[in-house]
């Protein structure tokens, strides 16, 4: 959900899969790029096509533009070493 004065900047949007979205402002040019990154235990072909949707909406923007990254990153902490 964009405030009304955010989706005013919003120069455009792209919905590039169900775990990558990348949105372009006005403002200095920003992009933002979210992703929803794989477990190490998904099958190596959803991690290379992860990993190629990210790389393929980064390079999409030009180098002088400001790109953040924002990722949701599935990660599990143990005291457990053998997990």
């Amino acid at each position: 959900m964009l405030s009304k004065e955010v989706r005013k900047s919003l120069k455009e949007r792209e919905l590039m899969s169900e775990r990558t979205i990348s949105a372009r402002f006005k403002c200095q040019n920003t992009t933002i790029i979210q992703v929803y990154a794989t477990t190490n235990e998904a099958e190596e072909e959803v991690k290379e096509d992860y990993y190629h949707q990210l790389h393929t909406a980064f390079n999409k923007r030009k180098t002088r533009n400001l790109i953040v990254i924002v990722s949701l990153i599935n990660a599990e902490i143990s005291s457990d070493s053998r997990k």
